[in-house]
């Protein structure tokens, strides 16, 4: 059976030549040429996921504040939080116009992600056009709105074959003279919530 859990960045960080504000998500090229205009570069991050799930789908959901038209920006994953960080992922995600909830699909780099092993980055960068300048919510704000990312996933589980079956294998611990049923749970920012 599919779980699904919510990461909430736990920073949200953006600038043109460091990471020095927290205000907010503001990122991409301002300008209306290639040679005029400021690129903002910002910095998300993230917990690790546990590398006994099985993964179904990510999205990252991001909160769009602006008016500007649609843009495009690049999304990549990095175990380095630096301002210029190489990614070991990246792409190009056009952010349609208008303001609200934005889902971005991280499922085919899930594997590379879960790979992390502890905390990671997702740095979001001007992708393409002379302006792709856009603003989202920040982890300053209502749980709603922050940026966060929307698993799905599948506990792995040990089967056994039984004659023309499989069963799934159930873990069970010794308690004095009692044998106790282990119940799994996964914790969702700061909730511990049964499987």
């Amino acid at each position: 059976m599919s779980a699904t859990v919510t990461f909430y960045a736990s920073e949200c960080v953006w600038g043109s030549s460091s990471f020095n504000s927290t205000t907010d998500l503001k990122v991409g090229k301002t300008g209306s040429s290639s040679s005029d205009g400021t690129k903002y570069k910002g910095r998300l991050t993230f917990d690790a996921i546990p590398s006994n799930w099985i993964i179904r789908s990510v999205t990252l959901k991001l909160n769009r504040i602006d008016s500007y038209n649609a843009h495009t920006l690049l999304f990549g994953g990095s175990t380095s939080g630096g301002f210029s960080a190489s990614l070991a992922f990246s792409f190009t995600q056009s952010i349609s116009k208008g303001t609200g909830s934005k889902s971005i699909d991280l499922t085919d780099y899930a594997s590379v992600i879960q790979g992390f092993g502890g905390t990671w980055y997702l740095h979001i960068r001007h992708g393409s056009g002379t302006n792709s300048y856009t603003e989202f919510n920040g982890d300053e704000d209502a749980s709603s709105k922050k940026p966060q990312i929307v698993i799905v996933y599948d506990l792995a589980t040990v089967w056994y074959r039984n004659g023309d079956s499989w069963v799934e294998c159930e873990v069970w611990y010794r308690n004095g003279d009692a044998w106790v049923k282990v119940i799994p749970y996964y914790n969702s920012g700061g909730t511990w919530i049964q499987v």
